[in-house]
């Protein structure tokens, strides 16, 4: 098994569904976790890893404003000392044709889902660079990379946060420092159920279209676990999808 001995990995979004997922994998390789969510639901994440005798600590975050990324940052470096892993999860989804889409709703999707990513970055990068270390997982999507009917505005940010990773990775490369997207497809989460629902007979294509199955949180945690360790020291800017053969 990969071993994050000694790691300690920021998960936002850690409350529930893919962050809960990706959470609980690192905590088993052996990370030290900061479970960060808006949730109250983070302090069960933290409980079912320190029920498998994990160490982590729940942190309050919105990541759509500064302080509140800013005070992770630091609460993080306060109990752990440092910062190796920053899986960067958190996010919004929405649906609607795009004239229907409210300016709120396009605001909030972008607040969260591309600005969080880029505070999360701007404040965990500093030590990484003196560190010369580190790995940085964004959360892309299918819809980062391929076009679904009312998603423009949901996949407009998660084609967003791939160009950033790519961009980013090109920034860090010589300072040992790894930027990764992975993207999921349609994944048996409470988002991801809400998001399918409305699409019926759809859903039923979608899956004919994979390996025959939603795809699972433990699905996309197994990836992080490489993406976050030393296994993956030469793969970087890269989007690894992790959705059944989905974008094929």
């Amino acid at each position: 098994m990969t071993s994050l001995e000694d790691k300690v990995a920021i998960v936002t979004g850690a409350a529930r569904g893919i962050g809960k997922g990706i959470a609980i994998h690192l905590a088993r390789a052996g990370a030290k976790v900061v479970v960060a969510d808006v949730l109250p639901e983070r302090d069960a994440t933290v409980l079912e890893i320190e029920a498998e005798r994990g160490s982590a600590i729940a942190v309050e975050t919105d990541v759509s404003k500064n302080d509140s990324v800013l005070n992770l940052v630091n609460r993080s470096l306060e109990e752990y000392g440092k910062i190796d892993v920053l899986v960067s999860n958190a996010a919004v989804e929405s649906r609607g044709v795009l004239e229907d889409v409210k300016e709120e709703e396009w605001d909030r999707l972008y607040s969260v889902n591309v600005k969080g990513l880029y505070l999360c970055c701007k404040h965990v990068l500093p030590h990484m660079k003196e560190r010369r270390t580190g790995s940085i997982i964004a959360i892309g999507s299918a819809t980062s990379v391929k076009g679904f009917p009312e998603f423009a505005a949901y996949s407009g940010t998660k084609g967003a946060v791939l160009q950033i990773v790519r961009c980013l990775a090109l920034e860090v490369r010589a300072l040992g420092i790894r930027v990764n997207c992975l993207c999921p497809g349609m994944t048996d989460t409470e988002m991801g159920r809400a998001a399918m629902a409305a699409y019926g007979d759809g859903t039923d294509q979608i899956i004919v279209d994979t390996q025959g199955r939603w795809g699972l949180p433990e699905d996309l945690a197994k990836a992080a676990v490489f993406l976050a360790s030393e296994d993956s020291e030469f793969v970087t800017g890269q989007p690894i999808h992790v959705d059944g053969g989905l974008t094929t």
